[in-house]
């Protein structure tokens, strides 16, 4: 379990969802959901926290991988 506390001024609305696979940045939430087992994103007053948990027991994920991208 990792987790991360900030007093910045937390993600802009819409940001949280998935992005475009086709846009420029803003692919790293989309990852982390990917590679680990959970991802939990919390507003905080002010801030944010973000808490990802991957479980090293069992190997990697079992998640089934998103097809490749295509331009």
């Amino acid at each position: 379990v990792c987790q991360v506390d900030d007093d910045g001024p937390g993600f802009p609305v819409g940001q949280v969802s998935d992005q475009s696979p086709l846009r420029a940045g803003g692919r790293g939430l989309r990852l982390v959901r990917q590679l680990t087992d959970s991802l939990t994103i919390t507003p905080r007053t002010p801030g944010t926290s973000v808490r990802v948990r991957l479980s090293l027991a069992g190997g990697l994920s079992t998640k089934t991988p998103s097809p490749p991208l295509t331009p």
